[in-house]
């Protein structure tokens, strides 16, 4: 188990045989050490915060212990508050890595690729994919956030924001394929399809109804079906 504590040092035998003549043990100054004690730690902070994205997909946040993460990272409880004030640092420092990941995803899916070839029914589909993908992947993070939203909406925020920004994104990539839909005004569908989309997804991670879970590919049909036919997706030029 990893303990960031630093023992203390004194003059070494060695050290003090040399200053009567004889030559000393090599040491390492303090500003050699202090890189590798950095990178030490954190490494002990990466371990900390993946252990607490592990956990929170299989069990309830507020009732895992400090002790328990800091067992399943392999450190000491020391350790834990050297790099986090109490729990609700070490959440905030969680949902921080989760949502950073989520945006790491959505650049490399929409900017690091070239979409103008799809036709506007995938472009759909490639919408509904990505965020049914990406909350199946932050289900823990969504269940802790919607428990703890009940005593402090703010909790929901980091959520909240990157749906947003997700739809407007969308309606972006939309809008320049508005001849191929329907719906007027574009904008207000776009977010009403959004929300519907939102809804399911959520409601699937929440209270896992049939017949589909999230996890079922057919999720994704169906979804993709529904927004296509609320906008008014024209589908006989779709490849």
């Amino acid at each position: 188990m990893e303990d960031e504590a630093e023992p203390v040092e004194g003059p070494s035998v060695m050290s003090t045989v040399g200053a009567v003549g004889l030559d000393a043990r090599p040491t390492t100054s303090g500003t050699e050490r202090a890189p590798a004690k950095q990178a030490r730690s954190r490494r002990t902070r990466q371990r900390l915060i993946a252990a607490g994205r592990e956990l929170i997909e299989h069990q309830d946040f507020d009732d895992t212990g400090i002790a328990q993460f800091a067992s399943m990272a392999d450190v000491s409880v020391g350790a834990f508050y050297h790099h986090f004030r109490d729990k609700d640092d070490y959440y905030a420092a969680i949902v921080e890595t989760i949502t950073d990941s989520m945006w790491q995803r959505f650049e490399a899916e929409f900017h690091g690729r070239d979409l103008a070839s799809l036709d506007t029914p995938t472009m759909v589909r490639h919408a509904v994919q990505f965020i049914r993908d990406v909350v199946i992947d932050s289900q823990g993070l969504m269940r802790t956030a919607l428990k703890k939203s009940m005593q402090d909406p703010a909790a929901w925020e980091p959520i909240r924001g990157f749906a947003r920004s997700y739809s407007q994104h969308l309606h972006t990539l939309l809008s320049a394929r508005s001849d191929d839909i329907a719906y007027r005004p574009l904008d207000l569908g776009i977010r009403r399809g959004m929300q519907m989309l939102y809804s399911t997804l959520f409601n699937a991670v929440i209270n896992r109804p049939e017949p589909m879970a999230i996890e079922d590919p057919q999720i994704v049909d169906e979804l993709t079906h529904m927004m296509i036919a609320y906008l008014g997706v024209r589908t006989d030029n779709a490849g």
